[in-house]
């Protein structure tokens, strides 16, 4: 017999912390309002300059720039802004972050 009532799931939460202190955020409402406000946190501590092209940039502009690449499908995607208190991710302008693609630069 089917029951009438459905299980309900536990939310995943926003943010994903691994064992190796690895974050990523998860692909939900959540988790993208996060992305975005990670995002925006770099943007202001960078004072809104691009870390690719070194010029000025738009918030609206500013995409989610992972200094190691999301490579692989994002297998080991860290989306920390900060490791110790030293940036680890920055904020590109959109474009320069496509044209980037998922090269490492020095």
């Amino acid at each position: 017999m089917l029951s009438i009532y459905k299980k309900r799931r536990k939310p995943a939460p926003p943010v994903v912390i691994y064992p190796c202190g690895r974050e990523v955020c998860s692909p939900t409402k959540l988790g993208a309002r996060e992305y975005r406000s990670r995002t925006e946190q770099m943007w202001a501590r960078q004072k809104g300059i691009c870390s690719i092209c070194l010029k000025p940039m738009r918030i609206e502009e500013a995409t989610y720039e992972h200094s190691k690449g999301r490579g692989m499908g994002g297998g080991h995607r860290d989306d920390r802004i900060s490791i110790d208190g030293k940036p680890h991710n920055t904020a590109a302008h959109g474009l320069c972050n496509a044209e980037k693609g998922s090269r490492r630069v020095a």
